[in-house]
C-alpha cells in the first residue's frame, strides 16, 4: 500500500509543479524504512524534477534530509 500512496504523492507533486512552476512543491511523508527505501529509489529523478520530499517524524518533527 506504501507504494501506492508514493506514487500518488509524487504525481500530485509533479501535477503541481507543471500547474505553479514557481511554487515550492514538496511531498511530506512519514520517515518509515518502506517509505526511505521508495525515495531510494527516485530521490535523484524527484530532486531533478524540482521536488522535495520532507520526513515527519513520531513526534511530528519535520526535516529536510
Amino acid at each position: 500500500q506504501a507504494g501506492h500512496w508514493y506514487a500518488q504523492a509524487v504525481l500530485a507533486a509533479m501535477r503541481l509543479r507543471g500547474r505553479k512552476p514557481d511554487w515550492r512543491s514538496v511531498i511530506a511523508l512519514p520517515d518509515f524504512p518502506r517509505y526511505r527505501t521508495l525515495h531510494a529509489d527516485t530521490g535523484t529523478s524527484l530532486g531533478a524534477a524540482g521536488l522535495e520530499v520532507w520526513w515527519v517524524d513520531a513526534h511530528g518533527a519535520v526535516s529536510e534530509r
